[in-house]
């Protein structure tokens, strides 16, 4: 097994996530221009392509979805709050197709990681929260 060598081709794949769509476009820009500075320092070609899965979305708090899941967690004696979130979800896909909609959390704790969890409560929780969702 050859050791310290110089490969023909390295392929690199990366995501870029931001509230901010201008950002978002910014800061890919300057990473598409920092490998290609490195490239041409070191005489390689910089191939790339940009997939755009998602655009962030943000509601506000007098938007009739935001009130609709509100108003559904009140009848059913939960406390719901607002914050912002920062990962992907179907919700930015149907947002792009003109569906309003907002993401539901679970009251989950150590989401995407080996020791996440949920307790049965806020999982008995989550199903009545969709279940007055879908009936009223």
């Amino acid at each position: 097994f050859p050791t310290n060598i110089v490969p023909d081709i390295a392929e690199l794949y990366f995501e870029i996530r931001s509230r901010d769509v201008n950002k978002l476009y910014a800061q890919t820009d300057h990473m598409i221009k920092c490998l290609q500075d490195a490239c041409d320092e070191a005489g390689a070609k910089l191939e790339y392509t940009k997939d755009v899965r998602y655009i962030a979305f943000l509601h506000k708090l007098d938007d009739e979805v935001v009130k609709i899941a509100l108003d559904s967690a009140e009848r059913i004696g939960c406390k719901a709050y607002t914050a912002l979130g920062g990962g992907g979800s179907d919700a930015h896909i149907y947002q792009t197709k003109g569906i309003e909609c907002v993401i539901l959390g679970t009251g989950m704790t150590n989401a995407h990681e080996k020791t996440e969890c949920i307790t049965v409560k806020n999982l008995v929780d989550s199903a009545r929260w969709a279940l007055d969702l879908i009936t009223h």
